[in-house]
């Protein structure tokens, strides 16, 4: 993590608090200007709301992020080179999100093959509770 210039977060909502506070002595050390952190979380308010408990603030060089991507397969066995290929990330930027650290991160997806995209973070997790959420409970 000291030396990470972008960091994502790869972990279920209920871990993204304790894995804030576990490296944010790496982010607060006066680097955190050269850090990007991005996540690959379903729930942005989770993120925020994990990062304004943590930071007391939403950080300029956190960008919420959401690769809609995968199957019903997981663990190592299941990855496959080609999982972001033509997919959509949505990206969620906030009104103070540092323009660099998110074309970062957008670049960073448009490598994988992503096609990216932006929204709102709160009209996010609305549009998915709607259309992806609500389907699995149902099923």
């Amino acid at each position: 993590i000291p030396s990470a210039k972008l960091i994502i977060l790869s972990v279920p909502i209920l871990a993204i608090k304790p894995v804030l506070n576990q490296i944010s002595p790496y982010l607060l050390d006066g680097g955190a200007a050269q850090k990007v952190v991005t996540d690959a979380g379903s729930s942005k308010k989770a993120l925020l709301d994990a990062a304004l408990e943590t930071f007391g603030e939403i950080p300029a060089w956190l960008v919420p992020g959401h690769p809609i991507a995968g199957s019903e397969k997981s663990g190592v066995g299941a990855a496959k080179v080609t999982l972001f290929q033509a997919h959509d990330v949505i990206l969620t930027p906030l009104e103070n999100t540092d323009d660099l650290a998110l074309e970062k991160v957008k670049m960073l997806w448009e490598a994988c093959g992503a096609v990216v995209t932006s929204m709102d973070p709160y009209h996010h997790d609305e549009v998915l509770a709607k259309t992806s959420h609500l389907p699995h409970f149902l099923a």
